[in-house]
């Protein structure tokens, strides 16, 4: 089992155990290799304040060894396991993913995150979060240490834009805190930190961090649920968390338009749809 994995516990391998992995009570399958399925309408995400309800039925879209996917902009992004190694792969939206180019062969970065813009990735590379930049479709080493993860198992979140701006939350021990790191003029800085008790609550620690691209709305993976927050502006903290329908995982990740979040297990990529 992949590192990724350890956290889900799988007592049978076909499809029929996600109830147990992801704490659904029904699962549907919709086989797509890896390209992104279409929506079935148009979403918008729930005004600030409300807690949108997605269903409780899992779809499966990419049957590959894969986790951490997230959508920039018009590029998707994960991180696969390819003929036994984990490989950082990405590729146009609804197109075929296939491994980032210029990444090193030792020290490949684990957990991608990459900015609405396309330009710029995240990765980890214990104990530090490397960036990286893209030249065409070639990414080289722009930053070796944005920040350091106090644990391999420490999550920081999916990438947020304003303008020339990122924002990227860190979940940081022992203090406890989430903590905002913000790229200005190319410098990195701490700019908030909120206690996690706060945003998280206390029962379950928070084991996946997903933003959308305007920073304002956030998704928490739990060991035991998938939690939503959001706030009215990026100066503003995020407001106490509430439990989604959709089932829990070790990773997640949520479309801009609220529309579907993404979860992977049992070698898949599924996701849940917005009712």
């Amino acid at each position: 089992m992949s590192s990724r994995s350890s956290a889900l516990v799988i007592t049978t391998l076909g499809l029929a155990a996600c109830n147990q992995v992801f704490g659904s009570t029904s699962v549907e399958v919709t086989p797509v290799a890896q390209f992104d399925a279409p929506l079935d309408a148009a979403f918008a995400c729930t005004a600030i304040g409300q807690t949108p309800q997605f269903s409780p039925y899992l779809h499966q879209f990419l049957a590959r060894d894969c986790s951490f996917y997230g959508i920039a902009g018009t590029d998707a992004v994960a991180e696969c396991m390819i003929a036994g190694v984990e490989t950082v792969v990405i590729g146009p939206l609804g197109g075929e993913l296939v491994p980032a180019l210029g990444l090193p062969a030792s020290g490949l970065p684990s957990t991608p995150r990459i900015a609405p813009d396309g330009q710029t990735m995240l990765g980890r590379v214990n104990p530090a979060v490397v960036e990286y930049a893209r030249a065409g479709d070639v990414w080289s080493v722009a930053n070796s240490n944005v920040f350091e993860l106090g644990s391999t198992g420490t999550p920081f979140s999916s990438i947020a834009q304003i303008g020339s701006t990122l924002r990227v939350l860190v979940l940081e021990f022992p203090e406890d805190t989430l903590a905002e790191y913000e790229r200005a003029n190319g410098v990195w800085s701490v700019v908030a930190q909120t206690p996690v008790e706060q945003v998280v609550g206390s029962a379950s620690p928070a084991l996946g961090l997903a933003l959308t691209s305007d920073g304002l709305r956030l998704v928490i993976a739990t060991d035991s649920e998938t939690r939503y927050s959001d706030r009215p502006s990026l100066d503003a903290a995020f407001r106490p968390s509430e439990p989604l329908q959709s089932p829990a995982a070790s990773d997640v990740f949520v479309s801009d338009d609220c529309a579907r979040i993404y979860l992977s297990g049992l070698g898949s990529v599924f996701y849940a749809q917005r009712l």
